[in-house]
Parts: structure tokens; C-alpha cells; sequence
């Protein structure tokens, strides 16, 4: 079974790489595809490169190895990571969509233009970063058998209110 996971993921990762940089590579190369709707399906484009380069293999190796063994602070980057690269994701689809949205609804009067767009990019990234900062704090290797003291799991432990 471990066999088929790892063939499994490095067929996703392979595949989400190539095409993720390939999506970057042809709005980067033509101009003619530089619209304000590429932009952010570059900005989702590279939220996924983070999910793939970051995530996946942490992922695979929680998968196969019970106890979390990449140490302390991978426990706090890949959660961290992830929940980026989601964040920022969401977001880029919902800019999308407000795009699609003006310019099915006022075609000939609101656009989004393109330095609109840069800044909504990078508000999408302060966003997401700032919504996800907690996890770097509530992430942690813990202890979760008592009788097994060095099976440790990266877990959330948020306080109590």
C-alpha cells in the first residue's frame, strides 16, 4: 500500500508542477494573455505550486510514518503552508469571480484593470497571511499516548477560553 501511495503522489506532484509552471509560463510569454482574469489564475497557480512543493510531501510522509518525523518546525510550516495556500487560493477564486461577475453585469462600465487587479493580488496574500498566522503559534509536536512518550504528532493545540 505504501507503494501506491508514493506512486499516487508523485504522479500528483509531477502533474500539478508541470502544469502549474505551464499556466504561469504561457501568461508570462504572450501578451495577449495578460488579462486581469489570468492574472489571478496565476496567483491560484502559484498558491498550488506552494500546496505542491510544501504539503504534498510532508503529507505522503504522515501518511506512511505514524509518528510526525519531519521535527518541530516543519510541524509549523506545513500547516502554516497550507493553510497559505488554500487562503490565498479562496480568495483568488472569489476575485475571479467579481471579475466575471462586472463584467457579465455592467459590461461596458465597470472593469477591473490590471493595477486593480496587482493590488488585489496582493491583498489576497496580506489576507490569507494574516488569517493563517495562527497556526505558526498553535501548532505543535505533542504527546498523544501516554505510555509512548516519543510518539509525538504534529497536532493544533489551541487554549482554552
Amino acid at each position: 500500500m505504501t507503494a501506491v501511495y508514493c506512486v499516487a503522489y508523485l504522479l500528483v506532484f509531477v502533474v500539478g508542477l508541470v502544469g502549474n509552471c505551464f499556466v504561469i509560463a504561457v501568461v508570462y510569454r504572450s501578451p495577449r494573455m495578460r488579462t486581469v482574469t489570468n492574472f489571478f489564475i496565476v496567483n491560484l497557480a502559484v498558491a498550488d505550486i506552494l500546496v505542491i512543493v510544501f504539503c504534498l510531501p510532508a503529507t505522503l510522509m504522515s501518511n506512511i510514518f505514524v509518528p510526525w518525523v519531519l521535527g518541530w518546525l516543519m510541524c509549523k510550516t506545513v500547516p502554516y503552508v497550507q493553510g497559505l495556500s488554500v487562503a490565498a487560493s479562496v480568495y483568488s477564486l472569489v476575485a475571479v469571480s467579481l471579475d466575471r461577475f462586472l463584467a457579465i453585469w455592467w459590461p461596458l462600465k465597470c472593469q477591473i484593470t490590471k493595477r486593480r487587479a496587482r493590488l488585489m493580488i496582493v491583498f489576497i496574500w496580506i489576507f490569507a497571511i494574516s488569517v493563517t498566522t495562527p497556526w505558526v503559534f498553535f501548532f505543535d509536536l505533542v504527546v498523544v499516548f501516554e505510555d509512548s512518550p516519543h510518539v509525538r504528532l504534529c497536532l493544533d493545540v489551541w487554549p482554552n477560553p
